[in-house]
């Protein structure tokens, strides 16, 4: 059943997740305390601006049991074919509306433009 190993295949990445919190959150840390200059930044609070995408790699056996093969610090974002093409980009895509970036709206900032100009040419 595939609600059934999409849960166990969560169910394991949240398990590492939670075994590599501490050497995560010291990385995370150490480089939310840099400005992009790399010298030490003087703010109290950490710049919290940032993100890591990992990549899971989960052998799933006979059984149907996944196995966690190895986490990829930096997975690759190259493709090999169009199905891996279509599911990075979506994935990139995803990420980036998350972290709330939204695709350019040519139509939106087209009217936005209009109605400046309409108010400027009726003083407002």
């Amino acid at each position: 059943d595939y609600e059934v190993i999409m849960h166990q295949i969560k169910d394991l990445i949240i398990k590492t997740l939670i075994a590599a919190e501490t050497p995560v959150t010291t990385m995370y840390q150490q480089g939310a305390n840099f400005t992009c200059t790399g010298v030490a930044s003087p703010q109290v609070v950490p710049n919290q601006t940032c993100f890591e995408i990992y990549g899971f790699d989960v052998l799933i056996d006979t059984d149907l049991k996944p196995w966690l093969l190895e986490v990829n610090v930096f997975p690759s974002f190259s493709s090999s074919s169009p199905l891996d093409k279509r599911i990075k980009t979506t994935l990139i895509a995803d990420v980036l509306t998350m972290v709330g970036f939204f695709p350019f709206n040519h139509e939106l900032v087209e009217r936005m433009t209009q109605e400046e100009h309409v108010r400027r040419l009726q003083g407002r």
